[in-house]
């Protein structure tokens, strides 16, 4: 222990004189003997890869990563940027090179590689690029001499393509010709009795298995030699049958009178939301108290839990870490809400209770909350206004709400795109979505461009959820204000804020009293209009 002590001491000391290699050294050191110090590696490898990689430190890095990527509850956003600040230095200048073919078995069979494939939103554009192209060399390889020879020494990799193209729902552009080629594969399949899981893999990077009666009815009791096939089955065929049966089967306590709730109860029954499939549990502190304690001197006993707008139960199940807590998780969507109750029953998660249930209709849970989490939910209704009094009916006194609302200034350019499709009046498919993802792809309007930066761009149902969505409000922070003092809530902070950030504000606002003013992070935001690009998420506090 005094080791890992001594190792944490120097990390800090070589961080701080900026010698990445040496803080990576003894990081690495502290994981090694105590896979407990997780939070400290997660925290620092983002700085790692951020620095300048080099050959020197790459193979270290590499090791590391591996270790990382490996582990099934990975945290999706911390994915996001770190498995790609990999990526971007070893295999995208690799790539690169080789501009004759995608198919090289050094990069396809890198282990590495393979991992962050099957775990990670592949958020790069030239990643993006090279696995479409190679989508497609494949589809024709397969097609035109059948070597199954050299398809035997990529299985592996097959099933985490295929897995990461079913993860963002088949978004990668394919050509007139691949899909004349994929329905000559499909009818040999139809045509032969026996399982060519090469095949169905093939299949499987273009569509979904679960939605073809012919594949159903081969696939439903079919058991491959191969576990990593099996799991490739259960992730993309038998779990979405199972998800389907629960969604028919749960008793919703709202009528969805209203219109809009209507609406967006479709758009999430067609695209469920968010799309995630690992999660690290917990990534919050064990006490709810020494959390909560960060932005008010309030301290639950037995907290009772709101997740409001819970999508596919990502934020109710990190939730449900504390302990002693239980946790009410609502949303519009059954089939959002069957996902979510499969990954509680598979984590062996007690503490959380699902309700299919309109955010209007809260009163109906007869329940009173401590603590309420709701974002990205209140901008979606008709009245945002009369969410949030949904939420404050059913808050203790002196409960705290966690919120999450879009900025004006920093989603100007998302405004822009959602009026430029609303003008051309496109009806809301999924083939129309992605044709306008493709037109995004080609374009060279400004506006066009930004949305391909963002990390909603590389999945159908977070990019419909970015651009397509039926309602959008946005605010600035003296509405938000305005509309907290209307509801008897008190402001009491942003929610973990990157110190550069912080730093930059007091820069300008030096008194630390400032921090909890919204008229002058206003002020701030005028200054810097993209500070608030996901959106403001902030505490508050039930006054009375």
């Amino acid at each position: 222990m005094s080791d890992d002590f001594e190792n944490v001491a120097l990390g800090k000391k070589k961080l701080a004189e900026n010698d990445m290699d040496g803080a990576m050294y003894h990081f690495h050191a502290i994981l090694k003997n105590n896979k407990d110090h997780i939070k400290l590696y997660l925290t620092n490898f983002d700085l790692f890869c951020r620095n300048q990689i080099t050959t020197k430190n790459y193979d270290f890095l590499k090791t590391i990563a591996e270790y990382y990527f490996t582990d099934n509850f990975i945290y999706h956003q911390l994915a996001f940027s770190q498995g790609l600040q990999l990526t971007n230095f070893f295999k995208i200048k690799q790539i690169k090179k080789k501009k004759s073919s995608p198919i090289d078995l050094n990069i396809i069979n890198e282990k590495l590689f393979q991992l962050i494939v099957k775990k990670c939103f592949i958020t790069d554009l030239d990643l993006e690029l090279y696995l479409t192209k190679l989508r497609r060399k494949l589809l024709i390889k397969f097609l035109s001499k059948k070597d199954n020879q050299f398809f035997m020494k990529i299985y592996q990799f097959l099933i985490v393509f295929a897995e990461q193209n079913f993860f963002c729902e088949f978004i990668y552009n394919e050509t007139d010709e691949e899909k004349e080629l994929l329905k000559k594969l499909e009818n040999k399949i139809k045509k032969n009795d026996d399982i060519c899981e090469l095949s169905i893999l093939l299949i499987s990077l273009y569509k979904p298995l679960n939605k073809s009666n012919y594949l159903k009815l081969k696939l439903d009791s079919y058991i491959s030699n191969s576990d990593g096939f099996n799991e490739f089955l259960k992730y993309v065929f038998h779990d979405p049958n199972k998800d389907k049966k629960v969604s028919k089967s749960l008793k919703s306590l709202s009528n969805f009178s209203n219109e809009t709730s209507r609406l967006m109860k479709s758009q999430y029954e067609e695209n469920p939301f968010p799309r995630w499939r690992f999660t690290l549990r917990p990534m919050i502190d064990n006490d709810i108290n020494e959390f909560t304690n960060r932005y008010s001197h309030t301290s639950f006993k037995k907290p009772k839990i709101l997740i409001a707008g819970c999508g596919t139960g990502q934020q109710a199940i990190t939730w449900s870490a504390y302990k002693d807590s239980k946790i009410y998780a609502v949303d519009l969507s059954s089939v959002s809400l069957a996902y979510a109750i499969r990954k509680a029953e598979e984590k062996n998660i007690k503490n959380v209770s699902f309700y299919h249930l309109d955010l209007l209709d809260l009163e109906l849970l007869n329940k009173k909350f401590d603590l309420i989490i709701s974002t990205g939910c209140l901008h979606h209704m008709e009245k945002p206004e009369d969410g949030l009094e949904s939420l404050v009916n059913v808050l203790k006194p002196k409960g705290l709400i966690y919120l999450g609302l879009y900025s004006t200034r920093a989603r100007s350019e998302i405004e822009w795109t959602r009026k430029y499709i609303q003008k051309r009046k496109l009806d809301i498919t999924q083939d129309n979505i992605k044709a306008f993802r493709t037109k995004i792809l080609n374009s060279k309007n400004k506006n066009l461009q930004s949305i391909r930066g963002l990390l909603d761009f590389f999945s159908l149902s977070n990019f419909r959820d970015l651009l397509f969505n039926y309602t959008e409000h946005t605010y600035d922070l003296i509405k938000i204000k305005k509309l907290l003092e209307n509801k008897k809530l008190g402001f009491i902070s942003f929610n973990e804020m990157h110190p550069n950030l912080i730093k930059s504000f007091q820069t300008h606002f030096p008194n630390k009293n400032e921090l909890a003013k919204l008229e002058s992070w206003d002020k701030f935001e005028k200054i810097y209009p993209k500070t608030f690009l996901g959106m403001y998420r902030f505490w508050v506090k039930k006054i009375n």
